[in-house]
């Protein structure tokens, strides 16, 4: 009736309230950013920022910057908040560039390239992307958080060519890093995540650095399971491209095969594997014997 119309309305009112307030909190952190900003009393570079630090002004530095992002990151209004939180991460990291290159300009001059620079300085670390990768994890931007993965592990290889050193030596993905953006596939809506997410994984298995852990493998089954809900006489089967449908399901039953062989599977993974079969049975009969198959193994 009316009244529960005006229920509705009142609801909708309050929710449009909660967002708008989000925003303008992540925004009001920003202009707090920009007005350290501001005290600059030149545009000489990092160097006249250390400088104008030593005589009482305060300015941003890694940890301010990974604040805003987080703000921004935890913001209600999407894309709005991602999008700002990805364009100061691409600010802190050409200030992190900047700083590193006037730090060597002024080491090769007989400084010692300090300046009275704060010790954070803007070399961004693990935790900033993460903030940001989590951020895109929530909204369902898979893609938008695999390419993020690709610019830390870039980053990564960069500076181990430098011997561990440059502006980004703190940027080092770990097992928790690849796991958001795993997680970020087994949310999407796309008959792709299974095999986007095992891609990753495939990569993760290789690495000298973080490997998977149960967690890693688990999600990765939660994507093949996504795939085996797709339809494969529709569209996603109908591309060509993707693994979906029964033949995802297969996938996730020879990787908790592997899981077995490499760490010691949970109840999680059985039940996600079966959960996989589930869905593809929902297209054809043949999946519902292997459903049936699946649970008794």
């Amino acid at each position: 009736g009316d009244g529960d119309g005006l229920d509705s309305a009142r609801r909708s009112a309050r929710g449009r309230d909660v967002v708008i307030s989000s925003r303008a909190a992540a925004d009001n952190a920003e202009a707090l950013l920009r007005e350290m900003w501001s005290e600059r009393d030149d545009d000489d570079g990092i160097g006249r920022r250390n400088n104008h630090r030593g005589s009482g002004g305060v300015l941003p530095d890694v940890v301010t910057y990974s604040s805003v992002i987080s703000a921004y990151a935890a913001c209600l209004d999407q894309p709005y908040g991602t999008d700002r939180a990805g364009d100061l991460l691409a600010e802190l990291e050409g200030l992190a560039v900047r700083e590193h290159g006037e730090s060597h300009t002024t080491t090769r001059s007989g400084s010692d390239g300090s300046g009275g620079r704060h010790r954070h300085g803007f070399r961004p670390n693990a935790t900033v992307y993460n903030t940001l990768l989590q951020a895109y994890a929530n909204a369902g931007d898979a893609p938008a958080a695999e390419t993020v993965l690709r610019s830390m592990t870039e980053k990564q290889s960069s500076s181990l060519g430098e011997g561990g050193g440059g502006p980004f030596q703190n940027v080092r993905a770990n097992t928790r890093t690849f796991n958001v953006v795993l997680n970020a596939w087994s949310k999407s809506k796309g008959g792709d995540a299974g095999g986007r997410a095992s891609k990753i994984l495939d990569s993760m298995e290789k690495m000298e650095g973080p490997q998977p852990d149960i967690i890693s493998y688990n999600t990765v089954l939660a994507a093949w399971s996504k795939s085996a809900s797709v339809d494969p006489a529709g569209e996603g089967g109908a591309r060509g491209r993707m693994i979906v449908g029964r033949d995802a399901a297969c996938e996730a039953l020879k990787l908790l095969d592997r899981i077995e062989r490499r760490v010691r599977p949970d109840v999680i993974s059985y039940n996600t594997t079966i959960a996989a079969f589930a869905n593809a049975a929902r297209h054809d009969e043949e999946g519902v014997s292997m459903a049936k198959e699946a649970e008794v193994v």
